[in-house]
């Protein structure tokens, strides 16, 4: 499956698929899929969940390089400190604001202090494989957020927190189902 889209405004991202057996997909690259795909709403408002018990996730695209997921935060929701299973991953958001806390120093792996930031609508996020981050919606406003993985997302491994702005160790790992995807 390939998907370029279109754009006629020359100054917003446009969205490619690579070719299967194409070079590592690097955090740059997935934050132009999720900026360009971020444009064709289109596609992925009508698909857009929010569920007060559970963050909701929707499987929007798959191809052999990469995945997008669509997810909807209620007030309160996080996924909790967790890294990629090896992959890189970026995303966007699309309403709302969601706050992300990331290793103080992300170029040192042994980092245990945390730091966070928000990332209101129209703002994206990397995260290069490896890096232990958690994403959040600390409002009382719901939020969407779209999110590109290469490889595709297998597993997620995740962390304790046993201070305030500290990285424990793995304590788990989430093994992704594959869902069909919508688009």
């Amino acid at each position: 499956m390939s998907l370029t889209l279109s754009n006629p405004r020359s100054d917003l991202p446009v969205a490619t698929t690579p070719t299967v057996g194409a070079a590592r997909l690097h955090t740059a690259e997935l934050a132009d899929i999720v900026a360009g795909l971020a444009q064709a709403e289109d596609l992925w408002r009508v698909h857009v969940v929010h569920d007060a018990d559970q963050r909701a996730r929707v499987r929007l695209l798959a191809t052999p390089a990469y995945e997008v997921w669509l997810l909807g935060w209620t007030p309160g929701q996080s996924v909790g400190l967790h890294d990629h299973g090896g992959a890189n991953a970026a995303f966007i958001v699309v309403d709302g604001t969601l706050t992300e806390t990331v290793a103080a120093e992300p170029t040192l792996r042994s980092g245990r202090g945390l730091v966070r930031h928000a990332i209101g609508a129209g703002g994206t996020g990397r995260v290069a494989a490896g890096q232990v981050h958690d994403i959040g919606n600390e409002t009382a406003a719901l939020a969407t957020s779209i999110h590109a993985y290469y490889k595709p997302l297998r597993s997620m491994g995740f962390f304790e927190t046993p201070a305030p702005e500290v990285r424990g160790h793995r304590v788990r790992t989430m093994w992704i189902d594959e869902t069909p995807p919508l688009l």
